[in-house]
């Protein structure tokens, strides 16, 4: 849950400040999308998460934010 709220936020965050939000971070945005994209595609694979609807809207979140 702690993720997803950090991707939501991120994504509230872009949309206002454009790609100048990547200068918040340690680590850049190529390695933030790696960082949540193999994250989403850890609860993908495990059957306890990949039907909850967090997990799809993590994906959809990683989309957008890292368009």
């Amino acid at each position: 849950a702690d993720k997803y709220h950090n991707l939501h936020s991120m994504r509230i965050d872009h949309d206002r400040m454009g790609d100048r939000l990547w200068s918040r971070f340690n680590a850049g945005k190529e390695d933030q999308r790696w960082f949540y994209a193999t994250l989403c595609g850890l609860f993908e694979g495990e059957p306890a998460l990949s039907g909850l609807g967090f997990v799809a809207g993590m994906r959809q979140l990683i989309d957008l934010v890292f368009a």
